[in-house]
């Protein structure tokens, strides 16, 4: 049970982050605008952080074998996207 529920973590976390780089680059637009070197910017750097949070997420996992551990970490990151969600509305 607990291995299903740390695969659906893993998976959502991932979505979630894919759904805010589609919100990222409406922000990136006003700016840089839309063209296909920006989105393809925006893309590369989200893989590679998903690929080196995927790493050290993993590393983490093997060592300390806790999920609270690795909850932590987890957490914070949604306080802050939250938190700085609902500031930039206002």
């Amino acid at each position: 049970m607990l291995r299903i529920a740390t695969v659906a973590l893993v998976f959502l976390g991932g979505f979630v982050i894919m759904v805010l780089e589609m919100i990222g680059v409406l922000y990136l637009a006003k700016d840089f605008g839309g063209s296909f070197y920006v989105w393809t910017s925006q893309i590369g750097v989200i893989l590679m952080a998903l690929s080196l949070g995927y790493a050290i997420g993993g590393s983490l996992a093997d060592r300390f074998q806790r999920t609270a551990f690795l909850a932590a970490p987890l957490a914070i990151a949604g306080i802050f996207t939250f938190s700085s969600r609902k500031s930039r509305r206002r």
